[in-house]
């Protein structure tokens, strides 16, 4: 009975982990779109989750949304800072900081990436 615990919680751990490198992969795909759209540098090629919760997605069910943030360099000298918005393991949103370099959208990139 103990080592079927173990194994549970061996199987529930990695599905986790899975899922969580997934939405980060998610993440980075889309802050590197938006960079891309407005000629921008992801520095440091990576996200950082800075949040999660859970929340109604728009199909009403119950879903974890987490919020990362990046860096990218939208003129070869400026650090600006970005988000992604995930719910559900979907990109709701993409916001860029910089709404005089990011073209007329104030900044707000956003994407549906599948």
């Amino acid at each position: 009975m103990r080592g079927l615990f173990g194994t549970l919680f061996l199987a529930a751990a990695f599905i986790v982990w899975y899922a969580q490198r997934h939405t980060k992969a998610a993440a980075i795909a889309a802050a590197r779109q938006a960079c891309r759209s407005i000629n921008a540098e992801l520095l440091d090629e990576t996200v950082c989750q800075t949040r999660y919760r859970w929340c109604r997605s728009p199909r009403g069910t119950l879903a974890l949304e987490r919020l990362f943030v990046f860096d990218y360099c939208p003129d070869g000298m400026h650090r600006e800072s970005g988000s992604v918005l995930l719910t559900a393991g979907r990109v709701e949103a993409v916001v860029l900081a910089s709404p005089k370099r990011a073209g007329g959208n104030g900044g707000r990139a956003d994407r549906d990436i599948t």
